[in-house]
């Protein structure tokens, strides 16, 4: 494959007419590299000579370059370090970010008119009143030592729960049980989290704190053996080469992982070959498979692609393990949950401390909806308080993992419905009034879902939203007046808590208590 840099091009050319005049005169695969109103562009293609082209008395000139110079005309992005991009905050003391998220999310609400200050002053003071009676009652009345029991909100409120905020509790820890890594070519080859506005580049993980160490070794591993294969990653100007991205799931020191490669179908017919029978394989796809192999990783599946979808694809038929397992076990106190690449949970240990909030907050214990239920993680924390839960979740490679989880902890108050939140209503008793939690993707649930649940005999809802500027929608239409859209009445809002999930970033879990 060689590249040619041709030129000059008039400001009116777009890739359209590029296309047009190759496709006449070129009459072999190649690809192009141009941004209109450049006077130049790239063609990578497998000619060892290409005589210039005239196009409407244009004479477009062939220069042979060295890939490198193309590269290096690329506008390269600030050299910044990577914890300013991937924890922004880390410059700050932990309790100042703490002050800043709380501030931050306050300030968000108050401009939507969800809540105000003296709103949220007295629902911090009813929280508070619920805490200290459910002490008592734990503690058969004697007195609470709120300085050990509750240390860990004291360290960033001071004891300050009162105020007209929304508390923000802290982190139980700062490690990341998920992440996505791209593989690039500049500054040199490697895997590390992509640039900014430069998609080739990647900047090294050594200085990010939410990584272990155990995985910071193994990806230095990694880039310790790309020093020499530039060749095999994946161009996002040229479209030539193959990896792409690993994904990377750990719990407990085990790790599942499945690298993303590009190829067409015939390199993927091969490369399944190769693992599922040793068929020899020739060429840079060896490089490749060796290099794979060489991951150092106990659990290693590959995600094929053909497209520009940077990412890892959850379809089956492009998937085909190496070795291993494709799932792992983690647990939450006394319960055991198994979760694979694809499976959406809360995995970070400070989610319990929203399951500790709901535990304290409910008022129903008798019957429980756990809506996006995902792997069943939720309802199956909380089976101890409900006499009943229905879960049900859309996602069809959730199923298995809900019935593992239930099965597995011996769980028999859980019954799991696999369909769109809308159908459940078939499942519910119109007589009985139901407690639900609702943990929807990051943008929400549609219009629909939430006049569903408008209409349903559903007295106490816990929101949970993992972006609470992008549900602060389905928050408001909960609140709306009863109209046509949104009959029956409306819900009030109890108590709003964040959980900071993700030291050193602005991204909070917020779980909104709301009743009518």
């Amino acid at each position: 494959m060689f590249c040619y840099k041709f030129s000059p091009l008039p400001k009116y050319f777009n890739m359209k007419i590029l296309r047009n005049i190759f496709k006449k005169h070129i009459d072999v695969k190649h690809k192009i590299v141009y941004k209109e109103g450049n006077k130049h562009g790239y063609l990578h293609v497998d000619m060892d000579n290409i005589p210039n082209i005239t196009y409407k008395k244009i004479e477009i000139i062939f220069e042979k370059v060295e890939y490198k110079e193309h590269k290096k005309e690329r506008v390269e992005e600030d050299i910044v370090d990577i914890r300013d991009k991937v924890t922004p905050l880390w410059k700050m003391e932990y309790s100042e970010q703490i002050k800043y998220k709380e501030n931050m999310i306050m300030e968000f609400y108050k401009n939507n008119k969800i809540i105000g200050d003296e709103e949220s002053k007295e629902m911090n003071k009813k929280y508070l009143n619920i805490k200290e009676s459910n002490n008592d009652n734990d503690n058969n009345g004697e007195n609470v030592d709120n300085n050990n029991n509750n240390s860990i909100d004291n360290n960033n409120n001071d004891g300050k729960e009162s105020e007209n905020k929304i508390v923000v509790k802290p982190a139980l820890s700062n490690l990341r049980n998920k992440m996505e890594l791209t593989f690039g070519i500049i500054p040199k080859p490697a895997l590390g989290f992509r640039g900014n506005r430069n998609y080739n580049k990647v900047m090294e993980v050594n200085e990010v704190q939410f990584i272990s160490e155990i995985l910071k070794s193994k990806i230095q591993e990694i880039n310790d053996n790309l020093k020499d294969k530039e060749q095999l990653i994946f161009n996002r100007e040229t479209k030539i080469g193959y990896l792409k991205v690993l994904l990377l799931k750990e719990f407990n020191d085990e790790i599942i992982s499945m690298v993303g490669i590009h190829c067409n179908e015939e390199e993927e017919n091969n490369i399944k070959k190769y693992f599922t029978d040793k068929t020899p394989i020739d060429g840079i796809l060896n490089e490749l498979v060796t290099f794979i192999e060489n991951l150092p990783f106990e659990n290693l599946y590959i995600n094929f692609s053909s497209d520009n979808f940077d990412g890892i694809r959850n379809d089956k038929n492009k998937i085909m393990g190496v070795r291993g397992k494709d799932s792992i076990d983690f647990y939450f106190g006394e319960y055991k949950f198994k979760t694979n690449f694809f499976s959406f949970f809360q995995c970070n240990i400070t989610f319990t401390k929203i399951i500790e909030d709901i535990s304290l907050l409910s008022a129903d214990g008798e019957y429980l909806l756990d809506l996006c239920c995902g792997s069943g993680v939720i309802g199956i924390l909380l089976n101890k308080n409900y006499k009943k839960i229905i879960g049900i979740e859309n996602n069809e490679d959730c199923k298995n993992m809900v019935e593992y989880n239930l099965q597995n902890n011996k769980i028999n108050n859980y019954e799991f419905k696999l369909g769109d939140i809308k159908k459940i209503r078939e499942y519910l008793d119109v007589n009985q009034n139901y407690s639900a939690i609702l943990d929807p993707p990051r943008n929400g649930v549609s219009k629909d879902v939430i006049s569903w649940i408008r209409e349903s005999n559903i007295k106490e809802l816990f929101y949970i939203s993992c972006d609470y500027k992008q549900s602060v929608q389905n928050i408001k239409d909960l609140m709306r007046d009863e109209s046509k859209k949104y009959k029956n009445e409306k819900f009030n809002i109890e108590l709003v808590r964040a959980y900071d999930m993700f030291p050193g970033t602005d991204k909070m879990e917020v779980m909104i208590y709301m009743k009518r």
